[in-house]
């Protein structure tokens, strides 16, 4: 996996992607994050001081050091993670229905 960065504007609701990249074929899967610039620099500010701000922060704190201890051990593609939820619901509800 790579990144490419670019910016632009949307028009009528479509992203354009820049020539430089459409060598990108019809049928692979690609991820898209979106960032919007916030033109409201208050809410920003607002944010940084609030204390959900102060708990994001410890929570991405967390998991980086989490990472950067154990690398990839504790982190699963969401398929893998969809799958070992069902199974432990499975599990739950096997150890649960004889009580």
């Amino acid at each position: 996996m790579y990144a490419i960065e670019f910016e632009t504007k949307t028009i009528d609701g479509m992203i354009p992607i820049p020539k430089q990249y459409t060598e990108i074929n019809d049928d692979e899967s690609i991820r898209v994050i979106i960032l919007k610039e916030d033109s409201d620099k208050e809410d920003l500010k607002l944010y940084k001081d609030s204390e959900l701000f102060q708990i994001d922060k410890k929570a991405l704190e967390e998991s980086l050091d989490d990472y950067k201890q154990n690398g990839d051990k504790n982190f699963v593609s969401q398929n893998e993670y969809h799958k070992q939820m069902d199974n432990y619901k499975k599990d739950l509800i096997a150890k649960y229905a004889n009580h």
